[in-house]
């Protein structure tokens, strides 16, 4: 019997349309999920690294003598006045940097888009080198993975 929301009981005749639904839960109970100390270490420091890309990702960037901006919405931003200043939309905007203001024109936006979005794309291609090379450290080996190492140095070999 199953109790409905309104308070009425409807009687189940047949388990058949159910079948799927019951299948999929049996099959989900025998899942053996791994709880091991080193399951739980390895994901922990793979949470790690992922904090540690978000933080250098939305840390800014250096063009020149200027620090830009690359936190989520300053690259959202960024994305909405290249496509508005290459489709001619508008000639120009005005771009908050880290410490004080720069007019981007034309001339000017793909390069500013080009050092954020190849910043950006560089935070996550170190992150997949560190991620993959957590996976392969020996269980027992993990407590002494070093992560911010391990960022440095894929950091310094990606260029």
């Amino acid at each position: 019997a199953v109790e409905l929301a309104n308070g009425q009981v409807e009687y189940i005749a047949s388990l058949e349309a159910y079948q799927p639904a019951l299948d999929a839960w049996a099959a989900a109970e025998e899942a053996v999920v791994d709880v091991s100390a080193a399951a739980v270490l390895r994901a922990s420091k793979r949470a790690a690294l992922a904090a540690h890309r978000y933080v250098v990702e939305t840390g800014g960037v250096t063009l020149g003598a200027e620090e830009v901006l690359t936190d989520r919405e300053s690259q959202a931003l960024l994305t909405g006045a290249f496509v508005s200043i290459t489709s001619g939309l508008i000639p120009d905007v005005e771009w908050k940097l880290k410490l004080g203001w720069m007019t981007v024109e034309a001339a000017d936006i793909a390069v500013v888009a080009g050092a954020v979005a190849a910043h950006v794309r560089k935070t996550f291609a170190v992150e997949r080198v560190v991620w993959e090379q957590i996976g392969l450290v020996a269980d027992e080996d993990l407590p002494g993975f070093d992560v911010p190492a391990a960022w440095a140095a894929a950091w310094a070999a990606a260029g």
